[in-house]
């Protein structure tokens, strides 16, 4: 008996060290992917399966119950059940998984919105508020967002709300391949038609409607709009808002919550982000390899914490962390 428990326990050892040897510094992921009236087919360009007639958006990075993404090289767990399980990976990052990524199809234009800051949504939803930035995958030739508002102050703002005075409110701006766009919460804000977007943002689905063009829902209802937390929410001055467009491989946007960098990768290249919790990564363009895994445009990986990683082959890659304080 004596015999069979040593080696029982050394079995044990044996599987432990094993596990323990398995442990990944590399997640790829598989986007959870919705369906909207206003998406379309273009999420197929980056590899993603559609499987909805209107399929509006990848969501590459998330650990939002119900909406997650799914780790392949883990036999598909999801990105929330990882993040609770194994903390070493994220730094023991404390807190909810604290970012969303999503590449957005918009076929048609998408409802005039405004988002919650941390505050808003906390008392009144309980999560997160949600900062997000744009980077633009693709447009048609002239085209625009909604970006900003031309209202001075509250009276003005409500009384163009209420005369549906649309036109003399909103801003819209020019964008081209590449620009970079940060919306802050409070932003009056739209992506419109012909437009592929890749977006970052704070780990929030809380989304306030302040116009949806009188569109009717699958049902044939008219779409929910929030005027009230709307109008709680909007600041002033908005006309005044600043589009970027960085095509150096460096930092391209940098706000309270969140950085992004693009990198554009030629031969063989070390990365190793040691200001970052950990890093979330998607090809946008090109063919190569990570590490000694092939990768290619839609890819979408995790590097853990402090990791160096090796990049080979022509790729552009947009790299998004939290860094550290």
């Amino acid at each position: 008996l004596h015999r069979v428990d040593r080696r029982q326990r050394q079995m044990c050892i044996r599987d432990r060290i094993k596990r323990v040897a398995m442990k990944k510094d590399v997640l790829f992921l598989k986007p959870y992917i919705s369906e909207t009236i206003w998406g379309g087919k273009k999420l197929e360009e980056y590899g993603y399966e559609c499987p909805y007639e209107k399929n509006a958006e990848a969501w590459l990075v998330s650990a939002i119950e119900n909406k997650c993404s799914l780790i392949t090289n883990e036999n598909n767990m999801t990105l929330l059940d990882y993040y609770n399980q194994n903390r070493d990976f994220f730094n023991n990052f404390k807190g909810d998984y604290p970012l969303l990524v999503k590449v957005i199809d918009a076929n048609d234009d998408l409802s005039i919105q405004v988002h919650p800051d941390n505050k808003y949504a906390k008392e009144k939803h309980n999560k997160f508020g949600k900062w997000e930035s744009w980077y633009v995958l693709d447009c048609k030739n002239n085209g625009n967002i909604v970006y900003g508002h031309k209202a001075k102050n509250k009276n003005e703002l409500v009384s163009l709300i209420e005369n549906k005075k649309w036109k003399d409110l909103i801003i819209e701006r020019e964008i081209k391949r590449g620009d970079v766009i940060d919306v802050p919460p409070g932003t009056i804000h739209a992506i419109k038609s012909s437009t592929l977007i890749f977006e970052l943002q704070q780990s929030s689905d809380v989304t306030y409607r302040l116009y949806d063009y009188e569109r009717l829902s699958k049902d044939g209802k008219p779409r929910e709009l929030h005027l009230s937390d709307s109008i709680n929410m909007i600041y002033y001055p908005q006309d005044n808002l600043k589009i970027s467009n960085n095509t150096n491989n460096n930092e391209i946007l940098s706000n309270p919550f969140y950085k992004l960098y693009k990198i554009i990768n030629d031969g063989e290249q070390k990365y190793c982000f040691k200001n970052a919790h950990w890093i979330q990564a998607t090809v946008i363009d090109g063919v190569g390899k990570l590490n000694e895994y092939d990768i290619k445009k839609g890819t979408t990986f995790l590097v853990k914490h402090n990791k160096e990683f090796i990049l080979k082959g022509s790729l552009t890659v947009l790299i998004s962390f939290v860094p550290k304080n």
